[in-house]
């Protein structure tokens, strides 16, 4: 009778998985010190998998415990857990930052939009009538702009309610439009259509930060190149790279010609490709993978932060935009009835 020999890198995840109790402490009170980050789904789906018993297999098939594979497997013998407390509370702070920097860069424009809507009603209840009246009682002609101004200060004034319902209707499908592009994006990227468009995004940047920490982890396992690059291509949980990292490892299997790989090099970064064969005996490179990982996970919190404050700076501008262009609908005309009385 046969039996199946376990691979050496499952057999070391599942000892790192009988010490799940001390790390789901671990997880408990960071929890508590990091309560809003809580709430995140990927938060609260590593916490129950690891209170029930999740085999090495789920953790390399499952996209969001995969990329918790830096924190599962560091090594929680050292001086009280220390090295995977610090592992951790790394990764939570960084989730912190992105998610902060995300939320930052959504809500505050949100705001924005709904004070230039507060400010145009209020205008178009109080102000803009004012006007109206004085402009019909001297008979002018009016500007295009104005008359653009005078209709709707007249719709919002008389159909409020539907006004209302039309703003909320309108971010329902702004948020669900959004929703929609970044998910689309990835089929977009996997067919070829464009794909370079895309090539840099935040997103895909975040994806590879993913790939290239758990592709670092699994292989300083132990674990063959192949497997390494398909629970990574998991691990990234974007459909691009899951795809074409299957795609990566069936050429490993079948040769390790580099000429092989050149088919799907280019949806990687050639930096990554290199580390897999930069190594002192001609394989992979551990430290230069882990290297990368912190680069990209850095370039994307980079970016977000940038993008928040690039986001507002425009809500900022279409604001003055949009006041600007009522004043000047509603004094280019009392400038002309100023100088024809004079």
């Amino acid at each position: 009778m046969s039996t199946t020999v376990r691979p050496n890198h499952l057999q070391l995840i599942d000892e790192a998985l009988d010490r799940r109790h001390g790390l789901s402490s671990l997880l408990e009170a960071a929890g508590q010190e990091f309560a809003w980050i809580g709430s995140s789904p990927s938060f609260r789906h590593v916490t129950a998998a690891l209170k029930r018993d999740v085999t090495a297999e789920e953790i390399l098939n499952d996209g969001v415990l995969a990329a918790w594979l830096p924190v599962l497997m560091a090594d929680s013998n050292a001086i009280g857990c220390a090295s995977q407390y610090e592992q951790l509370l790394k990764m939570m702070s960084q989730e912190s930052v992105r998610r902060r920097s995300h939320w930052q860069s959504l809500v505050y424009p949100f705001i924005l939009f709904f004070i230039v809507v507060a400010i145009l009603v209020m205008m178009s209840i109080w102000i803009v009538p004012t006007f109206s009246k004085m402009f019909k009682e001297f008979e002018l002609k009016l500007p295009v702009a104005t008359q653009i101004v005078f209709a709707i200060s007249g719709f919002i004034n008389e159909y409020p309610a539907f006004l209302a319902g039309a703003v909320c209707l309108a971010l329902g499908a702004t948020w669900l439009l959004a929703s929609l592009f970044r998910r689309s994006i990835q089929y977009v990227q996997l067919s070829g259509v464009c794909g370079s468009l895309f090539a840099g995004s935040t997103s895909n940047v975040a994806a590879m930060s993913r790939f290239a920490a758990t592709l670092s982890e699994l292989l300083s396992i132990g674990a063959p190149i192949p497997d390494a690059l398909k629970a990574a291509g998991i691990a990234s949980q974007r459909v691009h790279f899951r795809v074409r990292s299957e795609q990566l490892a069936q050429e490993f299997k079948s040769s390790n010609n580099s000429t092989i790989r050149s088919a799907v090099a280019h949806n990687f970064p050639s930096t990554l490709l290199h580390a897999l064969s930069a190594g002192t005996d001609g394989g992979p490179s551990i430290p230069l993978l882990r290297q990368l990982a912190a680069i990209y996970s850095d370039r994307s919190r980079n970016r977000t932060q940038l993008g928040s404050g690039f986001n507002s700076s425009i809500m900022v501008a279409v604001i003055g935009a949009l006041v600007g262009f009522v004043i000047i609908a509603l004094f280019r005309p009392l400038f002309s009835l100023i100088t024809s009385l004079s």
